[in-house]
């Protein structure tokens, strides 16, 4: 593991003094409240990102930490508005912890600034009076207000200090924003007697500074983090620093002034055992649980395989348990008196699923995770802060089996998505490691289609597995059959209603879904001489998911997956192929992504093979020009026609 730099007081001074002369550092001035500079006012797009609503010219923050006061984060923002579309950004909230008076708003100005004909600009400040506290939460407060008089080429700014009393995590400061931000500096002045982690988040950050530990970091021209399809958390993508303190000097003795060093953040080994000692893991810990083991007395679990085993524990656990909706490290209350509510939380329901595979002689652990929507865990530091769920593990050989069995709609081999996010910390005593979030259930859709056009017939047979089954069973609880198959297909100048739908294994997770789908025409067609038919009758398609014209942060598709989509058609007497779209194989530039349409004629029947395979989870977002492509060219071909003519008689 690689040693974590730390900033301490005593470094701390030479840090201010020797960034004074960094060169870099001179390139931008620092902004002044109220004074605007020609080049701000000149702005009318920025030069990366043509596409930009709005743009943050500057954001600057410091933090301040000095003994005997509380902890101090200054804000200052600059913003100036592009289009109508960014006249948004001039309605600003911004969230603060206050249960427990942790944390408060102090000092909040903010005003916008107009250009006018004259030689001074237009300043409209905003009052105390337009400013409004709302409560979001049992746990935040939002301090609200809109500047006024806004319009496309004003600029507005803000300022205000965050004030905190929480100092073993401090506020860190996250350096992009959903638009642009042409320049951003943190600076840190923390005079107390403590070793602070300085964590890194982000590419050009760590190119920049390497995780050297220092006071003041910069950086300019920063994309926007904009909502793109195929993302988890963008945040995850931000260039952003946090500190974490990793321990402190207590006073032992004041009057020989001795201290003695406290380490609060050390190894991974040491937080995997603080988290095992915790109490309600101590069932766990034993090497026999008698309330378990009557628990499986009742499972009959003899003569089964170790995977049979695995799924009959799993699932009495899935369907004893009423998840509780939240995500815990660790349960609220003992096993037993959780068993006999029946409803906890995540940690609570797998730490209990865990607890029986152990006691069933299975090699089973508890891992921590952090979902998505809690953002990925950095591996180089031993934060717990970063875990947010606690899931189960099972070893069979030289497989791992991982288990959330929280939600009802899931078979045990199956990750919720909400899961599936980087690595796990598996809490084996000793031996912690990182496991993969993967499912052990490949995802893939299948769909066969037929058509006889004589006799004004098609059919749909669909089946769906992994992470595309549970998704269509949700959608079918609300009874929405013929939202997933298509109420009409249109087959040349006919349209064919759907007839009947039925679905089966419905309600076994353990197989896959499948809905079948007829349609009749009430009397036989009377078939033009040419027919123009659409083949794909089936399309997940129908359009590009991928519409900007550039990507900044990875695109992650959960997990692999395939669609196959196969039509055999019946071509009527009389009538031959007049047309037919060519056949491809496609690929993205890096092999991440496969496509393939293959379509021909064998005797009276043509037959459709389209495929489209994604093998790589996550894909940097230097492909995305790549995948934008295929993508386009896999639309096309799933809407092209074939043509049948009718063969003149002789």
């Amino acid at each position: 593991m690689k040693k974590i730099p730390l900033i301490s007081s005593s470094l701390l001074i030479f840090f201010i003094v020797a960034l004074t002369f960094e060169a870099s550092l001179a390139q931008t001035k620092l902004m002044r409240w109220g004074k605007i500079t020609t080049k701000e006012w000149n702005l009318t797009q920025c030069d990366y990102d043509t596409l930009a609503e709005a743009v943050i010219l500057q954001s600057i923050g410091e933090i301040e930490f000095f003994p005997g006061r509380p902890v101090r984060i200054r804000h200052h923002i600059r913003i100036k508005i592009l289009s109508k579309e960014g006249l948004k950004w001039a309605n600003v909230s911004i969230p603060y912890y206050f249960k427990d008076n942790q944390e408060s708003i102090l000092g909040l100005k903010a005003q916008t600034i107009n250009a006018t004909s004259g030689r001074k600009p237009a300043i409209i400040k905003v009052r105390g009076s337009q400013i409004f506290t709302e409560k979001s939460s049992n746990l935040y407060k939002v301090k609200k207000f809109a500047l006024p008089n806004v319009s496309v080429g004003s600029i507005i700014e803000y300022k205000y200090d965050l004030v905190t009393r929480s100092v073993v995590s401090l506020e860190g400061w996250t350096f992009q924003d959903e638009i642009p931000t042409l320049y951003s500096r943190f600076k840190a002045k923390i005079g107390v007697n403590a070793d602070y982690v300085v964590v890194y988040q982000g590419e050009r950050l760590d190119k920049k500074y390497n995780r050297l530990a220092r006071n003041d970091w910069e950086l300019q021209n920063l994309p926007a983090l904009r909502k793109e399809p195929f993302t988890n958390n963008r945040w995850d993508y931000a260039e952003k620093i946090e500190f974490q303190l990793k321990g402190y000097n207590k006073v032992t003795d004041r009057n020989a002034g001795t201290t003695k060093y406290v380490e609060l953040m050390s190894t991974w080994p040491k937080l995997v055992k603080d988290v095992l000692d915790i109490s309600e893991f101590a069932p766990f810990k034993r090497r026999r649980f008698p309330f378990a083991q009557n628990i499986l007395q009742g499972l009959n679990l003899s003569g089964l395989s170790s995977q049979e085993q695995i799924e009959k524990i799993y699932n009495k656990v899935r369907d004893h348990f009423v998840w509780d909706e939240y995500y815990r490290l660790a349960p609220r209350a003992n096993l037993k008196k959780l068993w006999r509510e029946q409803s906890a939380s995540g940690a609570g329901i797998n730490l209990w699923l865990a607890t029986l595979l152990k006691n069933a002689g299975l090699q089973a652990f508890p891992v921590l995770i952090s979902t998505k929507s809690h953002g990925k865990v950095l591996v180089h530091y031993p934060l717990l802060s970063k875990f947010n769920h606690l899931i189960a593990a099972v070893r069979v050989g030289t497989k791992y089996y991982l288990l959330d069995a929280k939600d009802k709609g899931y078979p045990y081999q199956v990750l919720p998505e909400e899961d599936l996010n980087g690595v796990g910390l598996t809490l084996e005593s000793g031996l912690p490691g990182w496991i993969p979030l993967k499912s052990k259930e490949f995802t893939r859709s299948k769909a066969f289609a037929t058509v006889d056009l004589t006799k004004g017939k098609a059919s749909l047979s669909l089946s769906w597995y992994g992470q595309e089954a549970y998704e269509k069973r949700k959608h079918l609880a609300s009874g929405k059959h013929k939202n997933i198959v298509p109420s009409k297909i249109t087959l040349g100048t006919e349209e064919i209603s759907l007839s009947d739908v039925s679905t089966e294994n419905q309600s076994s997770s353990s197989k896959p879904l499948q809905i079948k789908a007829t349609y009749k025409l009430p009397e036989t067609p009377d078939l033009p001489n040419i027919l123009y038919i659409k083949p794909v009758l089936w399309n997940a398609y129908i359009s590009n998911p991928f519409k900007s014209p550039q990507r900044f942060y990875p695109i992650d598709f959960n997990y692999p997956f395939e669609d196959t989509y196969i039509l055999t058609l019946t071509i009527p007497e009389g009538y031959k192929m007049e047309s037919l779209p060519k056949n491809i194989k496609a690929t993205t530039p890096n092999g991440a992504i496969l496509f393939t349409y293959q379509a021909q004629v064998l005797g009276n029947r043509l037959q459709l093979l389209t495929k489209v395979k994604v093998l790589q989870v996550t894909i940097h977002h230097q492909y995305y020009g790549g995948v934008k492509e295929l993508f386009s060219r896999i639309v096309e071909k799933h809407q092209e026609m074939i043509v049948l003519k009718k063969v003149n008689e002789k």
